[in-house]
This record gives C-alpha cells, sequence and structure tokens, in this order.
C-alpha cells in the first residue's frame, strides 16, 4: 500500500482573519496500487534528465545502477548503493517479464525491444533511457560490477 501526501494551500483573501498557519492543510490519502505487473517496485515516475519514464524503462536504468527519482538521479550512487539499484533492477525485471538474463544489460534490451508490450519501447523516455543502456554496455565500472554481482548470484537461466 502507497501513501500519497496532498498538500493543498487556500490562498489568503483580503479580509480573511485565519492566520496562514491554520490555511494550510496536509492531508494523507491512502491510495491502493493496482495490481498489475507493470506497478512492481515503480509506476510511472519523471526522473531527471530522462522525463516521464514506465516502469520497465526504470527498471532498466536500475540495472545500469541509475538513482530513481526527480533528483537523486543527478547523485552519484556509492559502489555498495549501485550494486543494491542494480540488484534491485534485476529483480523488478524477472517480476515484470519472468524471464532472466542475469546482469546482462544487452540480453534484457533485445528481450525488451522484442516485445513492445512490456512498455519498454513506449516514447515517454525511450530514446533517452536506450541511449544510456546502449553506452553502459561499454562502461567498465558498470560492467565490473555485473560480473561482480553475477558471481555472487548467477542467473537460474544461465543468460548471461
Amino acid at each position: 500500500m502507497a501513501f500519497l501526501l496532498l498538500f493543498s494551500c487556500l490562498k489568503g483573501r483580503v479580509g480573511h482573519k485565519r492566520p496562514i498557519q491554520d490555511i494550510i492543510t496536509i492531508r494523507i490519502i491512502h491510495v491502493r496500487r493496482l495490481a498489475s505487473p507493470t506497478n512492481i517496485g515503480l509506476s510511472q515516475l519523471t526522473i531527471a534528465k530522462f522525463g516521464r519514464v514506465t516502469p520497465i524503462q526504470g527498471e532498466m536504468l536500475r540495472l545500469i545502477g541509475y538513482r530513481l527519482g526527480r533528483r537523486q538521479s543527478l547523485i552519484e550512487p556509492t559502489v555498495e548503493d549501485r550494486l543494491a539499484i542494480m540488484r534491485l533492477g534485476r529483480t523488478h525485471l524477472r517480476q515484470l517479464t519472468g524471464v532472466d538474463f542475469g546482469y546482462n544489460i544487452e540480453a534484457w534490451r533485445d528481450h525488451l525491444l522484442a516485445q513492445p508490450e512490456l512498455g519498454y519501447t513506449h516514447p515517454y523516455a525511450f530514446e533517452g533511457v536506450d541511449h544510456e543502456v546502449v553506452q553502459s554496455v561499454a562502461d567498465e565500472e558498470r560492467c565490473r560490477l555485473a560480473h561482480m554481482l553475477s558471481e555472487e548470484e548467477p542467473s537460474p537461466s544461465g543468460h548471461e
């Protein structure tokens, strides 16, 4: 279950007798997530540098090691954080797709390009996300981290 904070502020009017502190209200609204496989991990999200991304696009960014969030994605994660983010991306991709390519970003990309219904090619942020995915293949640090993760938790399907 997720909680959404909504802040509502009434504009003070001329002659309004209440102080502004009494006018500002914070409401917590209980929001149920849909029982859809596309809602695993995150729903539509706006990420600095990419704009709106679909859940599967976000998980591909996690598999690379990106923090997700409007401002978090601009902060360089520590090695430990990046490993945890990459693990989470792999876990969510497995849940969303039902297949496991481990940390092999090229295999994941090929699979998602062949399955448009999963939303990877959705126009929201496809161009930017796919560019980062392609660039990450040659990223030596990401490859080193992916190799470390592969050795500690090998892919059961052998697609690494």
